[in-house]
């Protein structure tokens, strides 16, 4: 009996001692795992501002440079209309080519910024103000550039036409998309800066 006694006071110090070892390992993982998300969490959260950030002026330049060349290609249409001069349908024909290439560009930043905002509805608490910030950023839409009026009689009214709807286009897009991506920088700034 004195053995087994021998033996039980051996093997319980033992059991215990390798069962706080696997508890403490467990226990261990579990805490480093949560770090490592929470640390994986906060960098999704730095890369997803910093990359709408990025994208913010490229993608409302390459809309300006887009909506541009198809104003002037409707500009050059128009005067093509009034004065019947093959170089304007031409050169129209051109800003069309041009526009249309300008698009894929345009294309390709709204892709990035929808992925971003894919990224940032993973990685942020989406509360009922960052949900309408991001609806209202997808729900932009795009800006149509609409045919010059054909009541125009003389190329003194078709530049005038042009002059004073050439300069809407920037603040059309500064409206429509910088405005809202700044409105939802600034609400993931705020959760960003509190985990600092």
């Amino acid at each position: 009996m004195e053995i087994n006694s021998d033996i039980w006071k051996v093997i319980i110090p033992a059991f215990f001692t390798l069962l706080g070892v696997i508890i403490g390992s467990i226990l261990s993982y579990r805490n480093s795992f949560k770090l490592f998300k929470n640390q994986k969490k906060y960098d999704n959260r730095r890369i997803a501002y910093s990359r709408l950030l990025a994208y913010k002026y490229i993608w409302a330049q390459s809309v300006i440079f887009h909506l541009g060349t198809r104003f002037s290609a409707e500009y050059f249409y128009a005067k093509f209309n009034l004065l019947s001069d093959e170089k304007d349908l031409e050169q129209s024909n051109k800003q069309f080519d041009r526009a249309s290439s300008l698009m894929r560009d345009t294309s390709i930043y709204q892709k990035e910024i929808f992925e971003t905002i894919g990224l940032i509805q993973t990685c942020y608490i989406i509360n009922p103000e960052l949900e309408l910030a991001i609806n209202e950023l997808f729900g932009a839409g795009t800006i149509q550039i609409q045919p010059f009026p054909k009541t125009l009689k003389n190329l003194n009214e078709l530049n005038q036409y042009h002059d004073e709807n050439s300069t809407k286009i920037p603040m059309m897009a500064e409206v429509k998309y910088v405005v809202r991506v700044d409105k939802l920088l600034k609400l993931l700034k705020v959760q960003l800066d509190s985990e600092k």
